[in-house]
């Protein structure tokens, strides 16, 4: 065991990976991150303004709060 991490560490060269698999990451990066990106516009838009009613829910109004006793 002690001769192959001997072996390991002598090695010069690093694995790199190539340009193709770099574009790759890339590429699912930006399609997972427009993805979000179009999940929290359209929930912008279908639920936050074109319910009135749910904004009125999410705004703090302190006179329609019921006091607890």
């Amino acid at each position: 065991m002690e001769n192959y991490l001997l072996f390991v560490a002598v090695q010069d060269q690093l694995w790199r990976p190539s340009h193709a698999l770099l574009y790759l990451i890339l590429f699912l990066g930006a399609l997972l991150f427009a993805g979000v990106g179009l999940s929290v516009f359209s929930f912008y838009e279908d639920y936050y303004w074109g319910d009135s009613d749910y904004r009125n829910q999410l705004r703090y109004n302190a006179s329609q709060k019921k006091k607890r006793i």
